[in-house]
């Protein structure tokens, strides 16, 4: 009996070893699974995003809008700098709003002479990027939505056609639903939204509406 044990006995640890040694593979095999699959869905999300803000924003859109010196002023798209935080943030402001922050970080005056020098000022940033130090100019051009409101508004329109973009009613549908005191945040949103599928956006001077334009 006891030789009949001892003879068992090796093959039980072998067996067992096996066990392990498969377990131990298995395990291995999840965790690469696991590694693989999170893998392909972060490329996914990612892929997603790239869509949403995929830009055709560009300067010939903003030299036309800051051209634009009628009572319903454009919307531009710049990259406002804060030098003295060192953060950049893409922020859709009407060229008014731009303007005034030039004026204020330049100390240029109101005057004839000082607008059309904020203006060559503007236009001469090709790069449409704005660096500012001033905290009144940095409030003149800070956005009062949140990347998320625009994250929203791309949801709505991507694979749109431009035609839609184009139509009063539709972008006008974007917002509109929203209580009165949040529609101008939600507007800009859509703005931004807009400028960055290559649709230019104009506010209109007597009603606060957007009008989408190419």
């Amino acid at each position: 009996m006891a030789r009949e044990e001892a003879q068992k006995s090796p093959a039980c640890g072998a067996a067992q070893n096996s066990c392990k040694q498969h377990r131990r593979f298995m395990s291995c095999l999840l965790y690469v699974f696991y590694i693989v699959a999170g893998t392909l869905i972060v490329s996914s999300c990612a892929e997603s995003r790239r869509v949403y803000v995929e830009k055709h924003y560009n300067n010939a859109m903003f030299v036309r809008a800051m051209q634009n010196d009628s009572v319903s002023p454009d919307y531009v798209l710049v990259t406002v700098f804060d030098v003295r935080h060192r953060k950049a943030r893409v922020v859709c402001v009407e060229t008014v709003e731009l303007e005034r922050a030039l004026h204020v970080e330049f100390g240029i005056p109101y005057d004839e002479p000082g607008v059309r020098r904020v203006q060559e000022l503007a236009l001469k940033q090709s790069d449409m990027v704005f660096r500012l130090s001033k905290a009144d100019a940095l409030r003149s051009v800070r956005p009062l939505y949140s990347e998320a409101d625009v994250d929203s508004v791309r949801s709505l329109i991507v694979g749109r056609p431009d035609s839609d973009l184009l139509d009063i009613d539709f972008v006008r549908s974007l917002y509109i639903n929203y209580p009165p005191k949040k529609q101008w945040r939600y507007k800009t949103a859509v703005a931004h939204a807009l400028l960055e599928r290559g649709i230019s956006c104009r506010r209109g001077d007597a009603a606060p509406v957007l009008f989408p334009y190419k």
